[in-house]
C-alpha cells in the first residue's frame, strides 16, 4: 500500500500470527503476491522495519518452494541490488538469504544412478528416467 502505516501494521500483523503461531510460513509459500509485496517494500520513498522485512524473506528462503518463487519473482537481481544501499548488518541478512537462494533441493535424494547404455533400464523393465537437469543417457 502506498501508507506507510498501512503497510507497517499489515506486515507487523504477518509477524505477529507467526510468532504466536496463528499463522505457520507453511501458509505464506503459496502467497505469490506476498512475495512480490515484501521485494517491493524496499521501492518505497520511506523504507521502515527493514531488518524483520528481511527476516521473514530470508525465513521464507529456507523452504524449497519459497526459494524458487523468490527466484521466479527477481528476488536474486533485486537483493543483489539492494545490498549495497542498505546498512551492514542488514547485508548480511541479503548474503544468507541469496546463498539460501542459490542452493539446491534434494530433488531425487534417493535416485541412483543407472549404468550409462543405451539398453539401460529400470526394474520392471522399463527405459531408466532421467533425472530433471540431466541430458539423457
Amino acid at each position: 500500500h502506498s501508507l506507510k502505516e498501512i503497510r507497517v501494521r499489515a506486515l507487523k500483523s504477518i509477524l505477529s500470527k507467526l510468532d504466536h503461531s496463528l499463522l505457520s510460513v507453511a501458509d505464506l509459500l503459496q502467497e505469490r503476491a506476498l512475495f512480490l509485496l515484501l521485494l517491493e517494500w524496499f521501492n518505497f520513498p520511506e523504507v521502515p522495519m527493514q531488518a524483520q522485512v528481511l527476516e521473514l524473506i530470508s525465513t521464507l528462503s529456507q523452504h524449497p518452494s519459497a526459494a524458487q518463487m523468490l527466484r521466479d519473482v527477481g528476488a536474486v537481481e533485486f537483493l543483489t541490488q539492494l545490498s549495497p544501499n542498505v546498512e551492514p548488518r542488514l547485508r548480511a541478512v541479503i548474503d544468507g538469504t541469496l546463498d539460501q537462494l542459490f542452493q539446491l533441493p534434494e530433488i531425487l535424494p534417493s535416485y541412483t544412478p543407472v549404468p550409462s547404455s543405451s539398453t539401460a533400464t529400470a526394474a520392471h523393465g522399463h527405459p531408466a528416467a532421467t533425472p530433471p537437469g540431466c541430458p539423457p543417457t
